[in-house]
């Protein structure tokens, strides 16, 4: 986005999905219903993204975008890869224990399991490094 409205908009109908994730299945989230959470047209909400799928990508990189630099920051702080394993197991339990806190949304579901994987990946890339 070019301007800071144009970016608030944007984050706020990724807020408003979000919103509607935690209430029922990303499955049964429609367009229209994010518009209307977000307070936009439906035509706006195609300004900004081409369709739900991307929708739900740019809001995986809204919620891990930051994970690289986070798993760089541990690295740096001298954790041992034993550390970030145990992290990366951290968060899998947390899922599981968590389940019906997350209403057993199959979407959270995913983000906890993309959140695993970019760690994953990190701690290996690291390693590469």
């Amino acid at each position: 986005m070019k301007t800071k409205k144009g970016q608030e908009t944007r984050n706020h109908i990724i807020q408003a999905a979000e919103q509607l994730f935690m209430e029922k299945n990303v499955s049964k989230v429609t367009i229209s219903e994010i518009g209307q959470r977000a307070g936009v047209a439906k035509g706006t909400f195609y300004l900004y993204f081409e369709s739900k799928d991307d929708l739900v990508w740019n809001f995986m990189d809204y919620k891990f975008g930051h994970a690289d630099k986070w798993m760089k920051g541990i690295l740096i702080k001298g954790y041992s890869d034993e550390d970030l394993y145990d992290i990366v197991d951290y968060i899998v339990s947390f899922a599981k224990k968590n389940i019906v806190i997350l209403n057993g949304c199959s979407f959270f579901l995913f983000v906890i399991f993309d959140a695993w994987l970019i760690l994953t990946l990190s701690i290996y890339l690291l390693q590469l490094a």
